[in-house]
């Protein structure tokens, strides 16, 4: 039985709540109406301000076919530089992210002059931040393909070309760096060929001074044996079979079969015939016979006529005259805009408390009349 009066209890008093609600039907929708003028004018104090958004992605990668060959070049030496569309695409996003481009591009508004002149000079720096943060490229998460260009301005068309602007300077600035960097791969390798080349030649020079060397010695001591020959008077024949006399391109040269004898016994005439051979050849014929000359000879040739500093620097011409705009792509006439104003939502919650405000003083009403009723009888 208790439990059935306090039901009863219950419904008696959400019965008089809903009576006293709708006795105060008028006020509530006074407080209600009040609050939604209230939200409706909040909502069109508010600045204008709108949002916008557009894919953006790296170009094909035929794009950068033109580029292929830098990575045999350059690769030799640093395997982590290519031009391709990763590496631009990259580039590009780390650029951005800097913000020093979109801040440069934000200080030439007039809008944004006009938020700096409010704030004290210590503080411009952090202003100009803040709005070069409604500019973003936004990565893709697992289930998006392409990054996205988005941005909040109080003006959509201002918003585009401010963001166009900047993403243009970034591109100019990826093209700039990519320029000077092969400019200092082609110092370097340019470098490294010249003293490579300098190498060589001084190579060249010791093989060149080792011969002289070699024919004056070999000139010294044939003049030597000769005289002893002619003194002792051997002329020819003394080690007859013993004997060998080659011929070549250099001339007469003599050589024994046995260590056991004095070369002067070849005869003066033979080693004499020697001396005039040595003595008739030319310089370049002498050097003509060194393979060890004729090598690094090949090896200066083809050093200088490498064409990989050449090939660097007319990569260089063609970035400096490529358009950026082909990689990296996007369209900023195709974003969608949407407004930022929640005025539905700022209505209805305006709704929403008012009618809270007018159902308190409604019921603070009902109560205060009951109590001053009762207070009379």
């Amino acid at each position: 039985m208790p439990d059935t009066a306090t039901r009863h209890d219950d419904e008696i008093n959400l019965f008089e709540l809903f009576v006293t609600l709708w006795k105060g039907k008028w006020l509530i929708l006074t407080a209600m109406f009040g609050a939604i003028i209230l939200g409706m004018l909040y909502s069109v104090s508010l600045p204008n301000s709108y949002s916008g958004t557009t894919f953006v992605r790296a170009a094909q990668p035929s794009a950068f076919t033109r580029y292929a060959f830098l990575s045999e070049i350059i690769g030799k030496n640093d395997f982590s530089y290519k031009i391709s569309r990763e590496f631009i695409f990259n580039a590009f996003i780390s650029e951005f992210n800097d913000l020093e481009e979109v801040i440069k591009t934000l200080r030439s508004d007039e809008f944004v002059v006009q938020k700096l002149s409010e704030v004290e000079a210590e503080k411009q720096a952090n202003v100009l931040i803040s709005l070069a943060k409604q500019f973003q490229i936004i990565l893709p998460q697992q289930n998006e393909k392409n990054p996205e260009l988005r941005f909040k301005w109080h003006d959509p068309e201002t918003g585009k070309q401010l963001f166009e602007t900047s993403l243009q300077l970034v591109l100019a600035n990826v093209k700039a760096t990519l320029a000077k960097d092969i400019d200092q791969y082609a110092l370097g390798a340019q470098s490294k060929l010249n003293i490579k080349i300098e190498n060589a030649v001084l190579k060249k020079e010791i093989i060149k001074e080792g011969i002289r060397l070699a024919d004056k010695q070999r000139l010294l001591f044939l003049t030597e044996q000769a005289t002893i020959a002619r003194e002792l008077g051997v002329a020819s024949n003394f080690l007859e079979g013993n004997e060998q006399l080659n011929m070549s391109a250099s001339g007469v040269s003599l050589s024994v079969q046995s260590s056991s004898r004095p070369f002067y016994m070849h005869g003066y005439i033979a080693i004499e015939k020697e001396i005039a051979s040595i003595q008739a050849r030319s310089r370049e014929d002498r050097l003509a016979l060194s393979k060890e000359y004729a090598k690094v000879e090949q090896e200066i040739y083809g050093l200088k006529n490498d064409a990989s500093v050449a090939r660097l620097l007319a990569a260089q011409q063609m970035i400096n005259i490529d358009d950026p705009g082909r990689w990296v792509l996007f369209n900023l006439n195709l974003a969608e805009i949407t407004p930022n104003k929640k005025t539905n939502l700022t209505l209805a919650l305006s709704a929403v408390l008012g009618a809270m405000i007018g159902a308190f003083f409604a019921l603070m009403r009902s109560a205060f009349r009951k109590r001053k009723a009762t207070h009379d009888v």
